[in-house]
């Protein structure tokens, strides 16, 4: 439910139901994205839905049940590794397209790979992806035409790599930093 104008002429939004009101709404419908995502009979939501259809109920999905939509994920990809693709690209947005070596540009940023993390443990990601590629050194080949499944494997692969570098700098930054302060204590 979204917030209105207060009339015509005005800029300030006001609600049309009470935020408990709101808030059981929300995991109302969070409820039926699960048991939609949930039911085996069913196609998952990236087969379902159209690819932003798809993203928004993930995001929906993450913002108002995380703990449901991480034991689905976890469950899933563990069960049936090789649908990690369809869920990365339905995430993030990627429809199918011809194999090239061009990057999945348009989403350098980390937020994205933050998004992930955040609905399902990124090691989770790694070893679903480890079952569907193989041989991880072929993804990282530079020259070599990809499909839009390698281009995405390949993008998590290296925003993964990118966050664990990070982690790592900051915890050794973080030992050095204690260190230093109980030498000079």
């Amino acid at each position: 439910m979204r917030p209105l104008k207060q009339s015509e002429y005005s800029t300030e939004l006001v609600s049309v139901g009470s935020p408990d009101c709101v808030s059981k709404i929300n995991e109302i419908i969070a409820g039926r994205i699960s048991a939609d995502a949930n039911d085996a009979n069913k196609e998952s939501l990236e087969a379902k839905y159209d690819p932003l259809d798809a993203q928004s109920l993930y995001q929906f999905w993450s913002a108002h049940d995380s703990d449901g939509l991480r034991n689905y994920l976890m469950k899933r990809l563990e069960t049936r590794p090789r649908d990690v693709i369809s869920f990365l690209a339905a995430v993030l947005g990627v429809t199918q397209g011809e194999p090239t070596i061009e990057e999945l540009t348009m989403i350098k940023d980390m937020d994205w790979y933050e998004t992930i993390n955040r609905m399902v443990p990124a090691q989770t990601v790694m070893k679903a992806l480890a079952t569907t590629f193989p041989d991880r050194t072929t993804l990282l080949t530079p020259t070599r035409k990809m499909t839009t499944e390698e281009r995405i494997a390949k993008w998590f692969i290296q925003h993964h790599e990118q966050s664990s570098a990070s982690a790592k700098e900051q915890n050794e930054a973080q030992s050095r930093a204690a260190s230093d302060d109980s030498t000079h204590s």
